[in-house]
C-alpha cells in the first residue's frame, strides 16, 4: 500500500566515535511503513542511554540502549524500528543518543520519500471539515450531508467520526512494541488496544510482518470505513462518492487520515475568531457551565489568549497544500454563489438542485439548530462582536489576534 525510499542518509555522531550501524539503503524503494536503524555506536558517554527517534522536529518516541564498557569507552548498541503511517510524502527522521545530565549526541539523519502504492482495495475519501468550537461546523455539515454524493450521519451535532476511530486503529496496530515491555501486561487485564506487540527491532521478520500484517490491518481498516458509509449511503438513497466528517486542527492527525484514505480533501472553516470568542462565552452561559476552552482560564478576557493560539493551529492548517478555505460570513451572507464554488474545488457537482438541497439544509429549522444558536440567524451573527465587546476585550483582540485575523483577511 504505502512504499518507503531513503533520499539521503547522513551520519552525524562526534568526533572519537566510532560506529557500526546498519541502515536502509540509499533511493530503493521499500514496501511498507517501518523504518528499522540497528548496530552500535562507541564513544565516550554516560552508563545508561536511550535513542530518541523524531520525525519533521517532532519527537515520536525513545527506545531503550544496552550500554556495555569496551576498552574504557562506552558500546551503545542500538535497535529501533519506527512506524511512518502519516507521515509526510518527504520526512526527515533524526536518531540521538541521550543520556543522564542533559548528555546528548545526534547519530543519524534519513530523508525519506513516501508514496501510496497501488493497491485494489476500494477506498472512499473524506471530506475533513476543520474548524474551531462555534465556528459554523455543524451548519457546514449539514449543508454536505445534504448533497447527493456527499454521506455523513446527520444526527445533530454531526460528531460521527467513524474513519477517525479506525484511523486509531490502524496507527495503534501498526506501531512496533516489545511484547515484553511491562507496560504491555496492562493489555491483558484492561482490554486496552496494544501496539503491534510482536515488531521487535531485534527481530529478522520486521520486513515481513510490516509487508503483510501491517498493510493487513490497514486495509481492514479502510474496508470497514467505506462498508460503513456505503451501508448509510444506502440507506439515504444517495450514491456517495465521498463521506463527510468534522476533525480537529491537528497537523500530524490530518497528514494520518489523508495517508489512510487517499484522494480526501481537508476544508478549513474559519469564522471571524471575535464572533467565535462573543459566540462560546454566550452559548456557555446558556448551557450553565463553561467549555470551548474556557474552563481552563481564570476570565473571558484570558480567555482570548487561549483563542489566540487556536486560531494559530488553524493558520498552521491553511498553510498546507491542498487545504480548502471557506468563510462562515461567507456562508451566512451568500450561501449559493458559496457553495457553487467550494463544490467545484472539492470535486462535486455544483447542480442549482444540490446547490438547493445545502442551502435548504442551512434554513431548517430544528429543535437542537434552534437551542444550538446564540443569534437570530447565522446572517445577524456576523459581526456581533462590534456590539458586545467591552473596551479591554478589543485592546486583548488587537495584542493577541491581529496576526490570524490578518493573514485570513478579516478588517481590524
Amino acid at each position: 500500500m504505502f512504499s518507503t525510499t531513503v533520499r539521503n542518509l547522513k551520519l552525524h555522531l562526534p568526533e572519537g566515535f566510532q560506529h557500526e550501524l546498519r541502515l536502509p539503503a540509499k533511493d530503493v524503494p521499500r514496501p511498507g511503513n517501518a523504518l528499522l536503524i540497528r548496530g552500535h555506536v562507541i564513544g565516550n558517554g554516560p552508563a545508561t542511554a536511550q535513542l530518541q527517534v523524531a520525525a519533521s522536529s517532532q519527537t515520536l518516541r525513545s527506545w531503550p540502549v544496552e550500554v556495555t564498557e569496551v576498552e574504557g569507552q562506552k558500546r551503545y548498541d542500538l535497535s529501533a524500528v519506527i512506524n511512518l503511517l502519516g507521515s509526510p510524502k518527504k520526512t526527515l527522521v533524526s536518531f540521538q543518543l541521550v543520556g543522564d545530565n542533559n548528555w546528548r549526541t545526534p547519530v543519524a539523519t534519513v530523508e525519506l520519500q513516501r508514496q501510496s502504492a497501488a493497491n485494489s482495495i476500494e477506498c472512499m475519501p473524506g471530506i475533513f471539515v476543520v474548524s474551531l468550537g462555534r465556528s459554523g461546523s455543524t451548519m457546514l455539515m449539514s449543508a454536505l450531508a445534504a448533497h447527493k454524493q456527499v454521506v455523513a450521519y446527520e444526527r445533530h451535532p454531526l460528531e460521527t467520526r467513524i474513519s477517525q476511530q479506525y484511523a486509531r486503529i490502524a496507527k495503534t496496530l501498526t506501531e512496533p512494541a516489545d511484547f515484553f515491555d511491562p507496560e504491555l501486561e496492562a493489555f491483558a487485564h484492561t482490554g486496552k488496544v496494544a501496539s503491534n506487540a510482536y515488531l521487535r527491532p531485534d527481530g529478522d521478520i520486521i520486513d515481513l510482518m510490516d509487508t503483510t500484517l501491517g498493510n493487513q490491518n490497514i486495509a481492514h481498516c479502510r474496508q470497514q470505513v467505506t462498508s460503513f458509509y456505503r451501508g448509510l449511503a444506502a440507506r439515504r438513497q444517495k450514491t456517495a462518492s465521498m463521506f463527510a466528517e468534522k476533525c480537529i486542527p491537528h497537523l500530524t492527525w490530518l497528514s494520518l487520515l489523508k495517508d489512510l484514505y487517499p484522494g480526501s480533501r481537508v476544508v478549513l472553516l474559519v469564522r471571524d475568531f471575535r464572533d467565535v470568542y462573543r459566540s462560546v462565552l454566550a452559548f456557555n452561559a446558556r448551557r450553565g457551565f463553561n467549555a470551548f476552552g474556557r474552563e481552563a482560564v481564570a476570565n473571558d478576557v484570558d480567555y482570548i489568549d487561549a483563542l489566540a493560539r487556536s486560531a494559530a493551529a488553524l493558520t498552521a492548517v491553511a498553510k498546507e497544500d491542498g487545504v480548502i478555505l471557506i468563510k462562515y460570513e461567507d456562508i451566512a451572507t451568500r450561501p449559493k454563489e458559496t457553495f457553487s464554488g467550494f463544490l467545484e474545488t472539492l470535486g462535486l457537482e455544483a447542480s442549482p438542485t444540490n446547490l438547493d438541497h445545502m442551502v435548504a439544509a442551512l434554513n431548517k429549522e430544528t429543535p437542537e439548530s434552534h437551542w444550538h444558536r446564540t443569534a437570530g440567524s447565522a446572517m445577524q451573527s456576523v459581526g456581533r462582536w462590534q456590539e458586545e465587546t467591552s473596551p479591554a476585550e478589543i485592546a486583548r483582540f488587537q495584542k493577541h489576534l491581529k496576526p490570524a485575523l490578518e493573514f485570513f483577511g478579516y478588517d481590524l
